[in-house]
């Protein structure tokens, strides 16, 4: 028996289809394969996962099997019963209840491998590593664009404002708060951000040091990005991580992020 998971979207994404069709593939006793003709066709995406030394599956170009297809958040695992041969999974898959039984073995997968780290990073992480230390993801990119405000909704500045004070006041301490964004510049902007000691904007990074970055911070405020979601997901330091209650504009996410983390 084959499980074969379509590759769609980005690198979060990516990571949510990867980890559910893994989390099946051990429920089944059943060999995982990822197809990537949807990346290999997309102008702007890519295979992302060889950053993940525990990844080791073969890559395919066409589905197999019975097709299970689900685009939503909410946790459905009824729609894998009767699984009696191959079966290809395409869609998000987007609750970590997808795969919360492998837990373990899902962080394994997704060790990093060590060459995907640069000295530059490594010097960032001993100072995202003390103990009052904040990530703070902001998306901007296609979050901008009208298109795609419509589906993903774009964070206002007092959702920023609202977490980083909640953390502050749990903490008893002010925070030293990381900025991370895909455009740095236009977070500055959008956010209204002065220069201050306690501000660190992180440039010159790579997307997979920017995911390790944040997960090696102490706390984390997510935007409404599977990136985020993936960083706070790594981050084992037990702090405190926020996430936005409304996660896209007009479908449900109730079952996206762990009971611990809490959404505002």
């Amino acid at each position: 028996m084959t499980v074969t998971v379509c590759m769609i979207g980005g690198l979060g994404n990516q990571m949510f289809e990867y980890a559910c069709g893994r989390a099946l593939a051990l429920r089944l006793g059943a060999d995982l394969q990822l197809e990537t003709s949807n990346v290999d066709a997309d102008p702007i995406r890519d295979y992302a996962l060889g950053h993940f030394q525990g990844i080791k599956c073969p890559l395919v170009k066409e589905p197999q099997g019975r097709v299970i297809k689900y685009w939503g958040m909410d946790y459905h695992p009824e729609i894998f019963d009767g699984i009696d041969g191959d079966v290809t999974l395409r869609g998000y898959f987007q609750s970590w209840k997808y795969f919360s039984d492998v837990d373990a073995q899902i962080r394994k997968d997704l060790t990093l491998r060590s060459i995907e780290i640069s000295r530059e990073a490594i010097k960032m992480s001993y100072k995202c590593g003390t103990p009052d230390t904040v990530a703070v993801h902001v998306r901007m990119g296609d979050y901008k664009s009208d298109a795609t405000k419509a589906v993903m909704g774009m964070l206002p500045p007092t959702y920023y404002e609202e977490a980083i004070e909640l953390i502050q006041q749990a903490e008893k301490t002010k925070m030293q708060c990381f900025i991370f964004s895909d455009e740095i510049d236009e977070a500055v902007r959008y956010l209204e951000i002065k220069p201050h000691k306690r501000i660190t904007l992180v440039r010159g990074m790579s997307e997979i040091e920017d995911l390790w970055l944040m997960a090696c911070c102490r706390h984390m405020i997510l935007a409404n990005s599977s990136f985020s979601w993936w960083s706070a997901y790594g981050n084992m330091r037990g702090g405190i991580k926020v996430a936005p209650k409304k996660w896209l504009v007009e479908i449900k996410s109730d079952d996206l992020c762990p009971a611990n983390w809490i959404r505002i």
